[in-house]
Protein backbone atom coordinates (compact mmCIF):
# COMPACT_ATOMS: atom_id res chain seq x y z
CA UNK A 1 0.00 0.00 0.00
CA UNK A 2 1.43 3.38 -1.04
CA UNK A 3 1.70 6.06 1.66
CA UNK A 4 0.95 9.77 1.21
CA UNK A 5 1.93 12.15 4.02
CA UNK A 6 0.12 15.49 4.21
CA UNK A 7 1.90 18.04 6.41
CA UNK A 8 -0.08 21.05 7.65
CA UNK A 9 0.70 23.89 10.07
CA UNK A 10 -2.49 23.93 12.15
CA UNK A 11 -5.61 21.92 12.84
CA UNK A 12 -8.21 22.75 10.11
CA UNK A 13 -5.64 23.48 7.37
CA UNK A 14 -5.89 19.86 6.25
CA UNK A 15 -9.63 20.14 5.61
CA UNK A 16 -9.49 23.58 3.98
CA UNK A 17 -6.58 23.05 1.61
CA UNK A 18 -6.41 19.28 0.95
CA UNK A 19 -9.60 17.71 2.28
CA UNK A 20 -10.76 16.57 -1.14
CA UNK A 21 -7.38 15.20 -2.16
CA UNK A 22 -6.95 13.29 1.10
CA UNK A 23 -10.40 11.75 0.82
CA UNK A 24 -9.79 10.73 -2.81
CA UNK A 25 -6.39 9.20 -2.00
CA UNK A 26 -7.91 7.18 0.84
CA UNK A 27 -10.73 6.01 -1.42
CA UNK A 28 -8.17 4.86 -3.98
CA UNK A 29 -6.45 2.71 -1.38
CA UNK A 30 -3.60 4.97 -0.33
CA UNK A 31 -2.50 5.01 3.29
CA UNK A 32 -3.09 8.66 4.20
CA UNK A 33 -0.95 10.04 7.02
CA UNK A 34 -1.76 13.49 8.40
CA UNK A 35 0.98 15.43 10.21
CA UNK A 36 -0.03 18.62 12.06
CA UNK A 37 2.96 20.73 13.03
CA UNK A 38 1.40 22.82 15.83
CA UNK A 39 -1.52 22.73 18.23
CA UNK A 40 -3.10 25.91 16.82
CA UNK A 41 -2.97 27.55 20.24
CA UNK A 42 -3.02 31.09 18.80
CA UNK A 43 -6.32 30.61 17.00
CA UNK A 44 -9.23 32.62 18.36
CA UNK A 45 -11.59 30.36 20.29
CA UNK A 46 -15.33 30.90 20.86
CA UNK A 47 -16.72 31.30 24.37
CA UNK A 48 -18.37 27.87 24.33
CA UNK A 49 -15.02 26.07 24.27
CA UNK A 50 -14.43 25.06 27.89
CA UNK A 51 -11.09 23.22 27.57
CA UNK A 52 -7.56 24.12 26.50
CA UNK A 53 -7.51 25.43 22.91
CA UNK A 54 -4.95 22.90 21.69
CA UNK A 55 -6.83 20.00 23.30
CA UNK A 56 -10.09 21.11 21.73
CA UNK A 57 -8.52 21.53 18.31
CA UNK A 58 -7.01 18.05 18.54
CA UNK A 59 -10.50 16.65 19.09
CA UNK A 60 -11.77 18.55 16.06
CA UNK A 61 -8.87 17.32 13.95
CA UNK A 62 -9.50 13.72 14.97
CA UNK A 63 -13.13 14.04 13.84
CA UNK A 64 -12.11 15.63 10.53
CA UNK A 65 -9.46 12.95 9.98
CA UNK A 66 -12.07 10.23 10.35
CA UNK A 67 -14.18 11.87 7.63
CA UNK A 68 -11.18 12.17 5.31
CA UNK A 69 -10.05 8.56 5.67
CA UNK A 70 -6.81 9.32 7.49
CA UNK A 71 -4.99 6.17 8.60
CA UNK A 72 -2.57 7.87 10.99
CA UNK A 73 -2.62 11.28 12.67
CA UNK A 74 0.61 12.71 14.10
CA UNK A 75 1.56 16.00 15.78
CA UNK A 76 5.09 17.35 15.60
CA UNK A 77 4.45 19.05 18.94
CA UNK A 78 5.49 22.64 18.19
CA UNK A 79 3.63 25.73 19.33
CA UNK A 80 1.54 27.92 17.05
CA UNK A 81 3.71 30.90 16.01
CA UNK A 82 0.79 33.29 15.59
CA UNK A 83 0.30 35.81 12.80
CA UNK A 84 3.21 37.59 11.11
CA UNK A 85 4.89 40.21 13.28
CA UNK A 86 3.54 38.85 16.56
CA UNK A 87 5.96 38.27 19.45
CA UNK A 88 4.91 34.60 19.46
CA UNK A 89 6.83 34.15 16.16
CA UNK A 90 10.05 34.08 18.18
CA UNK A 91 8.81 32.21 21.26
CA UNK A 92 10.76 29.16 22.35
CA UNK A 93 9.14 26.02 21.01
CA UNK A 94 7.19 27.82 18.30
CA UNK A 95 7.35 26.26 14.85
CA UNK A 96 8.75 29.40 13.21
CA UNK A 97 11.65 29.38 15.70
CA UNK A 98 12.29 25.63 15.39
CA UNK A 99 12.71 24.92 11.67
CA UNK A 100 15.74 22.62 11.87
CA UNK A 101 14.44 20.62 14.83
CA UNK A 102 11.04 20.19 13.20
CA UNK A 103 12.67 19.08 9.94
CA UNK A 104 14.64 16.44 11.82
CA UNK A 105 11.46 15.23 13.53
CA UNK A 106 9.56 15.09 10.25
CA UNK A 107 12.38 13.26 8.46
CA UNK A 108 12.32 10.57 11.12
CA UNK A 109 8.55 10.25 10.77
CA UNK A 110 8.74 10.03 6.95
CA UNK A 111 11.20 7.17 7.26
CA UNK A 112 9.12 5.44 9.93
CA UNK A 113 5.95 5.43 7.81
CA UNK A 114 7.83 4.70 4.54
CA UNK A 115 6.43 7.74 2.77
CA UNK A 116 6.04 7.52 -1.01
CA UNK A 117 4.75 11.09 -1.40
CA UNK A 118 4.80 14.19 0.78
CA UNK A 119 2.55 17.23 0.55
CA UNK A 120 3.75 20.50 2.10
CA UNK A 121 3.16 24.23 1.50
CA UNK A 122 4.31 26.66 -1.18
CA UNK A 123 7.29 28.95 -0.41
CA UNK A 124 5.20 31.88 0.77
CA UNK A 125 2.96 29.67 2.87
CA UNK A 126 -0.05 30.41 0.65
CA UNK A 127 -0.78 33.69 2.43
CA UNK A 128 2.35 34.45 4.42
CA UNK A 129 1.49 33.01 7.82
CA UNK A 130 4.77 32.21 9.63
CA UNK A 131 3.73 28.61 10.35
CA UNK A 132 2.76 27.99 6.73
CA UNK A 133 6.10 29.36 5.56
CA UNK A 134 7.81 27.24 8.21
CA UNK A 135 6.07 24.09 6.94
CA UNK A 136 7.43 24.80 3.46
CA UNK A 137 10.94 24.94 4.91
CA UNK A 138 10.48 21.96 7.21
CA UNK A 139 9.07 19.71 4.49
CA UNK A 140 11.70 20.78 1.95
CA UNK A 141 14.50 19.93 4.38
CA UNK A 142 12.92 16.62 5.37
CA UNK A 143 12.39 15.57 1.74
CA UNK A 144 16.00 16.43 0.93
CA UNK A 145 17.20 14.41 3.92
CA UNK A 146 15.10 11.33 3.21
CA UNK A 147 14.88 11.31 -0.59
CA UNK A 148 11.10 10.82 -0.71
CA UNK A 149 10.36 10.48 -4.41
CA UNK A 150 7.28 12.71 -4.79
CA UNK A 151 6.96 16.20 -3.32
CA UNK A 152 3.88 18.38 -3.82
CA UNK A 153 3.12 21.77 -2.27
CA UNK A 154 -0.32 23.14 -1.48
CA UNK A 155 -1.00 26.53 -3.06
CA UNK A 156 -3.77 28.64 -4.59
CA UNK A 157 -4.17 29.77 -8.19
CA UNK A 158 -4.17 33.54 -7.73
CA UNK A 159 -5.18 34.18 -11.34
CA UNK A 160 -8.13 31.79 -11.10
CA UNK A 161 -9.37 33.44 -7.91
CA UNK A 162 -8.99 36.90 -9.46
CA UNK A 163 -10.94 35.86 -12.55
CA UNK A 164 -13.66 34.36 -10.32
CA UNK A 165 -13.88 37.63 -8.37
CA UNK A 166 -14.22 39.64 -11.58
CA UNK A 167 -16.96 37.38 -12.96
CA UNK A 168 -18.96 37.35 -9.73
CA UNK A 169 -18.84 41.14 -9.38
CA UNK A 170 -20.00 41.51 -13.01
CA UNK A 171 -22.87 39.11 -12.30
CA UNK A 172 -23.90 41.10 -9.23
CA UNK A 173 -23.18 38.14 -6.95
CA UNK A 174 -20.22 39.65 -5.10
CA UNK A 175 -19.77 43.13 -3.67
CA UNK A 176 -16.97 45.12 -5.36
CA UNK A 177 -15.30 45.69 -2.00
CA UNK A 178 -15.18 41.97 -1.21
CA UNK A 179 -11.98 40.01 -1.80
CA UNK A 180 -9.94 43.13 -2.44
CA UNK A 181 -7.49 42.85 -5.31
CA UNK A 182 -4.58 43.67 -3.01
CA UNK A 183 -5.52 40.73 -0.79
CA UNK A 184 -5.68 38.36 -3.74
CA UNK A 185 -2.27 39.54 -4.91
CA UNK A 186 -0.77 38.17 -1.69
CA UNK A 187 -2.24 34.68 -2.13
CA UNK A 188 -0.77 31.60 -3.72
CA UNK A 189 1.11 31.81 -7.00
CA UNK A 190 0.79 33.73 -10.25
CA UNK A 191 1.91 32.78 -13.77
CA UNK A 192 5.35 33.86 -14.89
CA UNK A 193 6.72 32.91 -18.30
CA UNK A 194 6.57 29.20 -18.96
CA UNK A 195 6.22 28.19 -15.31
CA UNK A 196 4.83 29.49 -12.05
CA UNK A 197 6.79 31.89 -9.87
CA UNK A 198 7.04 30.60 -6.31
CA UNK A 199 9.83 32.65 -4.80
CA UNK A 200 13.04 34.46 -5.75
CA UNK A 201 15.19 31.41 -5.04
CA UNK A 202 12.84 28.74 -6.36
CA UNK A 203 12.69 27.47 -9.95
CA UNK A 204 9.33 27.51 -11.73
CA UNK A 205 7.18 24.55 -10.72
CA UNK A 206 4.20 23.12 -12.60
CA UNK A 207 0.86 24.08 -11.09
CA UNK A 208 -1.63 21.21 -10.77
CA UNK A 209 -5.37 21.38 -10.09
CA UNK A 210 -7.64 18.85 -8.40
CA UNK A 211 -11.41 18.90 -8.97
CA UNK A 212 -13.03 18.32 -5.56
CA UNK A 213 -16.60 17.89 -6.86
CA UNK A 214 -16.87 14.19 -6.02
CA UNK A 215 -15.41 14.77 -2.54
CA UNK A 216 -17.23 18.05 -1.79
CA UNK A 217 -19.55 16.53 0.81
CA UNK A 218 -16.67 14.93 2.72
CA UNK A 219 -14.61 18.12 2.51
CA UNK A 220 -17.48 20.23 3.84
CA UNK A 221 -18.04 17.76 6.68
CA UNK A 222 -14.33 17.83 7.57
CA UNK A 223 -14.34 21.62 7.61
CA UNK A 224 -17.49 21.63 9.74
CA UNK A 225 -15.72 19.35 12.25
CA UNK A 226 -13.49 22.34 13.03
CA UNK A 227 -16.43 24.28 14.45
CA UNK A 228 -14.27 26.47 16.70
CA UNK A 229 -12.51 27.90 13.63
CA UNK A 230 -15.08 27.38 10.87
CA UNK A 231 -18.40 28.16 12.58
CA UNK A 232 -20.29 27.92 9.28
CA UNK A 233 -18.74 25.79 6.56
CA UNK A 234 -21.07 27.47 4.04
CA UNK A 235 -19.88 30.97 4.94
CA UNK A 236 -16.19 30.34 5.30
CA UNK A 237 -14.10 33.48 5.89
CA UNK A 238 -17.05 35.66 4.91
CA UNK A 239 -17.23 34.18 1.42
CA UNK A 240 -20.91 34.12 0.44
CA UNK A 241 -22.52 30.73 -0.34
CA UNK A 242 -22.87 31.53 -4.04
CA UNK A 243 -19.10 31.78 -4.36
CA UNK A 244 -17.91 29.45 -1.63
CA UNK A 245 -18.49 26.17 -3.44
CA UNK A 246 -16.57 27.47 -6.46
CA UNK A 247 -13.58 28.34 -4.27
CA UNK A 248 -13.42 25.05 -2.37
CA UNK A 249 -14.30 23.09 -5.50
CA UNK A 250 -10.62 22.99 -6.45
CA UNK A 251 -7.36 22.29 -4.70
CA UNK A 252 -4.02 23.35 -6.15
CA UNK A 253 -0.51 21.97 -5.86
CA UNK A 254 2.96 22.85 -7.06
CA UNK A 255 4.91 19.86 -8.34
CA UNK A 256 8.48 19.68 -7.09
CA UNK A 257 10.68 17.45 -9.19
CA UNK A 258 9.40 14.70 -11.43
CA UNK A 259 5.72 13.68 -11.56
CA UNK A 260 4.84 10.94 -9.11
CA UNK A 261 2.21 8.28 -8.39
CA UNK A 262 0.08 10.42 -6.05
CA UNK A 263 -0.46 13.12 -8.67
CA UNK A 264 -1.23 10.40 -11.22
CA UNK A 265 -3.67 8.63 -8.91
CA UNK A 266 -5.52 11.84 -8.09
CA UNK A 267 -5.63 12.80 -11.76
CA UNK A 268 -4.16 16.25 -11.12
CA UNK A 269 -4.57 18.51 -14.15
CA UNK A 270 -1.73 20.83 -15.21
CA UNK A 271 -2.65 24.51 -15.26
CA UNK A 272 -1.01 26.39 -18.10
CA UNK A 273 0.25 29.93 -17.59
CA UNK A 274 -1.43 32.39 -19.94
CA UNK A 275 0.86 34.21 -22.40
Amino acid sequence: MATAVFVHPHPDDEAIFTGGSMRRAATLGWRVVLVVATGGEEGAMPDWVMVDAADHRRMETSAAADVLGVSELHYLGYRDSGMAGHHSNRAAGSLAASIDAAATDLAALLQRVSADAVVGQDPQGIYGHPDHVAVHQVVSQAVAATGVAEHLEVTLDRQWLGDLRTRRIAEGRLRPEAWCAAGLAALGVAPCGSGWATGPDDPPAPLLRFDVTAEAQAKQAAMAAHASQVPDALDFMGIPPGVFHHVVGHEWFLQRGAPGPLAAALGLDPVEAEP
